[in-house]
C-alpha cells in the first residue's frame, strides 16, 4: 500500500510538471519502484506496481517478469486483476498458450467475468483449438454480455465456427453482423447475364481470412450461401485474379466496334486493361488523368500481330468503363446533391459532426471522450454519412472543434479540414443561423441527436461508440438502390469519398510516393498493416513473418496471373530491374517495420522481395490509450499526419494483408476495396471483415 500512495503522490506532481516531461517522469517512477523491489523483492505489491508502470510504457516483457513474481510469491491466493493484466500481457508477446492459462486462473477466482471469458476463446483460437474457442465464446453469451462484448464475440467466434465446420451456423451469425445481401440486380439491359453471375459470386462482403496453422484459406459467400476454401492464399488470390479477369471480358459488347477493326481477343483485352492501369498508377495523384482518357491512348500499345495498325478499341473501352461505373456514379451523384444543399443552407436538414469534446478534455475511452483510434472514429463517420443518405440530410462537421488528432498551434480550427477537403459548401454556422431557441439546448447549443429528434432541423452528433448514431440499425443500412453491392461496398465507398486529403496533405502524399518511389512498382505492391500497441491486449497476435508470407502469396500470385499475357504482348513495358515482389508496411510498432527489412535480405528472397515503409514515424507507443493522451508521449500532429499519409498509401495498394480486428487496417482495405471496384484480395490474419465500429 506504501507503494501505490508513493505513486499517487508523484502522479499528482506530474501533473503540475510540463507536457514535455510528463514522459520523462514516467521513466523516473520505474527507476524508483525497482530499486524498491530490489530492496524487499519479495513484496507483491511492489512487483505489481512496476509491472503496471511498465505496461503505461509499452514493455509487455518487463510487465510479465513483474506480474509473473508476484504471482509466483502467493500463487494460492491469486488478484484477479494481476492475472488478467498477466495474461494479457503474454497475449502480447505471442505466449498464446500461457495466457491461456492465466486466463483460465482468472476465471476461477471471477466466473461470471466476460472480458475473460472472450480473451481466453480469442487464445484458444489462434493455438488451433476452435472447438475450445466455440465453447467459450457460447458461455460468454449464456452470461448476458453487454451488447459491445456481444458484438465482440459475433466478430471473433466466426472464424472459430469456419474452422471446425459449422458453416450454416457461421453463415447465419454473419448475417446477423452485416446485415442480409439482397440478389444482384442489373443497371441495364445490355449487361450480360454472365457479369451478372460473375458480380454476385465475386463481391461477398467477407473479406478472405487465411489460418496459418491449416493454410486454409476461407472466406463466406453470402450470395452462394456458402464458404469458399483454398489450400493456400496464393491459390485463393489466383483464382481470384482469374475471376475478374473472366468478368472484364464478359464486359466486351458482342458485335466488333464500328470501323471494321478486329475484335480484341480476351488475352489482348486483358494486357491492355494492365498496361492502362499500371500506366495510371504509376504517376502520382497531383498527375494523374482521368482514366478513360488514358485508356483512349493506350490504343497504340496494342498491335495487330497480322498487319501491324493500332486497333480502335474506343468503344470497348467507353462501354466497360460506364459499365463498371453504374453503382459508383449513383453513389458520387446522390452524395454530391445531397452535399450540395441547393435549398439553402440556412434551411437544409442537417447533420452536425463533432470529432472531440467541446471543453477539450480526455478521459476513458468510449465514455466521457471521443479519443479513440483513428480508424475507429473514421468507420463511425461513415455511419453518420449513411445516417444523412438514409434521412436526407446535409453532413456537416464543426467548424471549431477539439479533434485530439490536431494541434491549435498547427491547425487553429482542431477540426477535420485540418487533414480533409471539407465534405459540403455550407458551413456549421451556416446551416444553424436562424434556430430558435426551442430548437437548441437550455445552453443554446444544438440539441444532440437521438431517439425521438429525428425531425429537427438541425441535431448534432459525437463518433461515441456508445451513442444513437452506433446502433446496429444504423450501422448496417444501405441504400435500396445499391443493396446489392453489401455493406462492405458502401462503407468503403463513403470512405473514399468522405477521407479526400485537403491541398496540404495531398502536397505531403507526393513527397511520399517519391521518397518510397512508387511509381516504380505502382500496380504491384502488397500493402501490410501490422497493428500491435495496445490492440496486443485486445486479439491474438500474429508474428511478423506470417503477415509477410501471407503477402508474398498475394504477390506471386498477381504476378503469375499477369505476367505472361503482358509479357507476350507488351514486353517492352517490363521492367527487368525492377524487384519482383514489393511490400509496404505500415506498422505502430518499429520491431515489426525492423523485422520485415531483414525479412527481405533473408537468401530465400534477396533480389526478388522489396520492403518499403515510412522512415522516422512515430511508432512504439499506445497512442489509442486514454493514459498516453493524458501524458502527450506523442508530437499530435505529427501523429496526424501519419496516420492519414498510412492510411492513403494503404488505400493505393493492389492486395492487403492485416487484421480486420483492427479498426485502422480494416478502413485502409475498404478505400482500396472502393479503389480498385472491388478487385481487391484482402487477407486477414484474424477474423472476417466486419461494421463494429
Amino acid at each position: 500500500w506504501i507503494s501505490f500512495a508513493v505513486l499517487a503522490a508523484m502522479r499528482c506532481h506530474a501533473v503540475q510538471a510540463p507536457q514535455a516531461a510528463v514522459s520523462d517522469q514516467l521513466g523516473t517512477e520505474i527507476s524508483a519502484f525497482a530499486a524498491m523491489v530490489q530492496a524487499d523483492p519479495k513484496n507483491i505489491s511492489l512487483h505489481y506496481t512496476v509491472g503496471m508502470l511498465y505496461q503505461l510504457a509499452g514493455r509487455p516483457k518487463d510487465v510479465c517478469d513483474h506480474l509473473h513474481e508476484a504471482y509466483m510469491l502467493a500463487p494460492e491466493h491469486p488478484d484477479p486483476q494481476l492475472l488478467f493484466h498477466l495474461a494479457n500481457n503474454l497475449k502480447a508477446i505471442g505466449e498464446n498458450d500461457a495466457a491461456v492459462n492465466f486466463y483460465v486462473l482468472a476465471i476461477g477466482q471471477v466466473p461470471e467475468g466476460a472480458v475473460n471469458w472472450v480473451l481466453t476463446s480469442i487464445s484458444l483460437d489462434f493455438i488451433g483449438r476452435p472447438h475450445d474457442a466455440v465453447r467459450g465464446f457460447q458461455t460468454v453469451l449464456r452470461l448476458g454480455a453487454t451488447a459491445r462484448i456481444a458484438s465482440w464475440v459475433d466478430i471473433y467466434m466466426l472464424s472459430a465456427l469456419v474452422k471446425v465446420g459449422q458453416v450454416r451456423r457461421a453463415l447465419y451469425r454473419y448475417e446477423l453482423l452485416v446485415g442480409p445481401l439482397k440478389a444482384y440486380q442489373r443497371r441495364a439491359t445490355h449487361i450480360p447475364r454472365e457479369w451478372t453471375e460473375g458480380m454476385a459470386a465475386l463481391h461477398s462482403a467477407s473479406g478472405w481470412l487465411w489460418d496459418p496453422l491449416s493454410n486454409r484459406a476461407m472466406r463466406l459467400n453470402m450470395h452462394t450461401a456458402a464458404v469458399e476454401s483454398h489450400d493456400s492464399l496464393f491459390e485463393a488470390a489466383l483464382a481470384h485474379a482469374r475471376a475478374f479477369r473472366v468478368l472484364r471480358n464478359s464486359l466486351l459488347p458482342p458485335s466488333p466496334p464500328a470501323g471494321g477493326a478486329r475484335q480484341l481477343s480476351a488475352q489482348e483485352t486483358y494486357a491492355q486493361e494492365t498496361y492502362v492501369q499500371q500506366t495510371h498508377l504509376q504517376q502520382t495523384p497531383l498527375q494523374q488523368t482521368p482514366l478513360h482518357t488514358q485508356k483512349l491512348d493506350a490504343q497504340e500499345h496494342v498491335v495487330d500481330a497480322d498487319e501491324e495498325h493500332v486497333v480502335d478499341a474506343d468503344a470497348d473501352e467507353e462501354w466497360v468503363q460506364d459499365t463498371l461505373d453504374a453503382d459508383e456514379s449513383w453513389v458520387r451523384d446522390s452524395l454530391r446533391v445531397l452535399q450540395e444543399a441547393a435549398q439553402g443552407c440556412d434551411t437544409v436538414r442537417a447533420l452536425v459532426v463533432e470529432l472531440g469534446r467541446r471543453d477539450g478534455r480526455t478521459g476513458k475511452i468510449g465514455t466521457e471522450i471521443h479519443g479513440f483510434g483513428f480508424g475507429a472514429q473514421m468507420h463511425v463517420l461513415t455511419v453518420a454519412m449513411s445516417y444523412a443518405v438514409a434521412t436526407n440530410r446535409l453532413l456537416v462537421m464543426r467548424s471549431k472543434d477539439n479533434w485530439w488528432y490536431s494541434d491549435g498551434a498547427h491547425c487553429p480550427s482542431r477540426s477535420f479540414t485540418c487533414y480533409f477537403e471539407a465534405l459540403s459548401r455550407c458551413s456549421e454556422e451556416q446551416v444553424t443561423k436562424g434556430l430558435r431557441p426551442w430548437q437548441l439546448d437550455g445552453e443554446g447549443q444544438l440539441l444532440k441527436l437521438r431517439s425521438g429528434r429525428e425531425d429537427e432541423r438541425v441535431v448534432y452528433t459525437d463518433l461515441r461508440l456508445d451513442n444513437y448514431l452506433n446502433l446496429k440499425q444504423h450501422r448496417l443500412q444501405v441504400p435500396e438502390a445499391v443493396a446489392h453491392r453489401g455493406l462492405l461496398w458502401w462503407r468503403g465507398q463513403l470512405a473514399l469519398y468522405m477521407l479526400r486529403p485537403n491541398a496540404y496533405v495531398t502536397h505531403l502524399l507526393q513527397i511520399e510516393f517519391q521518397s518510397l518511389a512508387w511509381h516504380q512498382h505502382a500496380g504491384h505492391v502488397v500493402g501490410v498493416h501490422v497493428r500491435h500497441g495496445d490492440k496486443k491486449t485486445e486479439s491474438a497476435v500474429v508474428p511478423m513473418e506470417v503477415y509477410l508470407d501471407a503477402a508474398l502469396q498475394l504477390a506471386r500470385a498477381r504476378r503469375q496471373d499477369a505476367a505472361a499475357a503482358q509479357a507476350a504482348l507488351m514486353p517492352q513495358h517490363v521492367d527487368a530491374s525492377m524487384p519482383q515482389h514489393v511490400l509496404y508496411i505500415s506498422s505502430d510498432d518499429p520491431e515489426a517495420v525492423a523485422a520485415a527489412h531483414a525479412w527481405q535480405e533473408l537468401p530465400l528472397h534477396a533480389g526478388t522481395v522489396r520492403v518499403i515503409a515510412r522512415e522516422g514515424e512515430v511508432r512504439g507507443v499506445s497512442t489509442a490509450t486514454d493514459q498516453v493522451v493524458e501524458m502527450h508521449k506523442i508530437n499530435v500532429t505529427r501523429y496526424g499526419e501519419e496516420a492519414v499519409l498510412n492510411l492513403l498509401l494503404l488505400s493505393h495498394c493492389r492486395a492487403f494483408v492485416g487484421t480486420f480486428s483492427s479498426n485502422f487496417g480494416r478502413l485502409g482495405y475498404e478505400m482500396a476495396y472502393a479503389r480498385r471496384h472491388g478487385d481487391l484480395f484482402g487477407a486477414s490474419m484474424d477474423v472476417f471483415w466486419h461494421a463494429y465500429p
